[in-house]
């Protein structure tokens, strides 16, 4: 009995134990490790809950109006003088059912751990952020900016006419809302690793696999460190 139970723990622990020296080692390494910030581009965020994280990115700029794609209308009062508009990808259930860590249920998340129902993009109006520890910045060249923007655009699922799939009245409060998106989440795909691939293929200092928050964080921050912009943006209006 005591050789079962042994066995059983050890079931258990090995895929644990193999997913967390992952997470330590594939978060430590690092994708487009030369990357030299430009003096001056379009400002973008990362911000964090400890947990989840958020792109911020410029309302309009860089030849790219986010109004036109999230117009006013899907927010039930999207703050006017809001100068950002955050993404946050997840699984839709879970995503837009735990407004608090008092809805957490456990078949939402195992469901969301298992990649079995659809995804959501959750978008926000967002004045500028503070700067703190839960906050990352990074500028972008123009280039940069919009293969970013050709990542989000193709994380959103679309109606006939182009324009993204809205799910009414489904934002936490009144300067957010929630869109059909593509994509399965996992344990392998979390909403951190989203934005991981996304300032991956844009180019960014990034960590090669990152499930948690922490590590995108400080990767950006000390790639901030190491290399400073010196330059407001110019191309943020």
């Amino acid at each position: 009995m005591r050789r079962l139970t042994r066995w059983g723990v050890g079931l258990i622990a090995a895929p644990l134990l193999i997913f967390a020296c992952a997470t330590a080692l594939l978060g430590f390494l690092t994708v487009n490790g030369d990357r030299v910030q430009p003096a001056s581009g379009v400002r973008i965020h990362v911000v964090s809950n400890g947990v989840h994280t958020d792109l911020l990115l410029p309302r309009d700029a860089a030849g790219v109006d986010w109004r036109l794609e999230f117009p006013v209308g899907d927010f039930r009062a999207a703050a006017p003088d809001a100068a950002y508009l955050g993404f946050g990808w997840g699984d839709r259930d879970f995503y837009m059912e735990t407004r608090s860590w008092a809805d957490v249920r456990p078949g939402l998340v195992w469901r969301a751990l298992t990649g079995d129902g659809p995804t959501a993009l959750k978008v926000g109006n967002y004045r500028e952020p503070t700067p703190g520890d839960q906050v990352a910045t990074q500028l972008l060249s123009e280039q940069e900016y919009h293969r970013l923007v050709a990542y989000l655009r193709r994380s959103l699922v679309r109606r006939g006419d182009g324009t993204p799939l809205l799910y009414p009245g489904s934002g936490y409060g009144d300067h957010d809302a929630f869109y059909a998106a593509n994509g399965r989440y996992s344990l392998l795909k979390t909403c951190n690793e989203w934005l991981a691939e996304g300032l991956r293929e844009t180019g960014v200092t990034t960590p090669v696999w990152s499930p948690f928050a922490f590590p995108i964080l400080w990767r950006l921050r000390e790639a901030q460190r190491l290399n400073p912009a010196t330059e407001r943006p110019s191309t943020v209006r």
